[in-house]
C-alpha cells in the first residue's frame, strides 16, 4: 500500500512492458510500453463513485451538465482564442473593460461561425471509452 497526494491509501499495479504489450487490449487501451493502475480500497470513496454514478444516469443530471457544458464551453473558448488565462492590466476598472471586450469579441466570434454554418466540435471519446463500445458491440453480435 502506497499513500495517494491526500494521504488516502492506495493499491498501485504496474504492467511490466512485456506483459503490456502482449495483452489482446492494448491497441485500444494505451500508447504507453507499460500500464500503471492505482485502486482505492476505501468502501465510502467506492459507495460515493457509485452514487454518483448512478446520478449520472438521471435525467436531471443530464440537464444540469447541458448547461454546464456549455458554460465550460465558452470558458475554454476565452481562454483558447482570446488568452484569459491571465488579465493583461492591473486593476478592476481594467479588467471589466477587458472582461467585457472578451465577451464582445467572442460574441461576434460566435455570430460569424452561425452565419458561416460551421458544424460545431464534437466531444472527443477517450480510447478507453472506445475500447469498452467496441467489446459491448463484439458482445452484443
Amino acid at each position: 500500500m502506497i499513500h495517494d497526494r491526500h494521504g488516502n491509501e492506495v493499491v498501485r499495479v504496474r504492467f511490466p512492458p512485456s506483459t503490456c504489450r502482449d495483452c489482446p487490449f492494448h491497441a485500444g487501451c494505451t500508447n504507453s510500453p507499460a500500464r500503471v493502475l492505482i485502486f482505492q480500497p476505501n468502501e465510502q470513496a467506492y459507495l460515493a463513485l457509485q452514487n454518483a454514478r448512478d446520478r449520472e444516469k438521471t435525467p436531471a443530471f443530464y440537464a444540469l451538465y447541458a448547461r454546464r457544458a456549455g458554460i465550460e464551453g465558452t470558458v475554454a473558448q476565452a481562454v483558447r482564442t482570446c488568452e484569459m488565462r491571465q488579465a493583461r492590466y492591473i486593476g478592476i476598472k481594467k479588467l471589466q473593460l477587458q472582461a467585457l471586450f472578451t465577451a464582445t469579441a467572442m460574441n461576434v466570434l460566435r455570430a460569424c461561425a452561425w452565419v458561416a454554418e460551421e458544424i460545431p466540435a464534437q466531444t472527443p471519446v477517450s480510447r478507453f471509452a472506445k475500447l469498452v463500445a467496441s467489446r459491448k458491440a463484439a458482445a452484443v453480435a
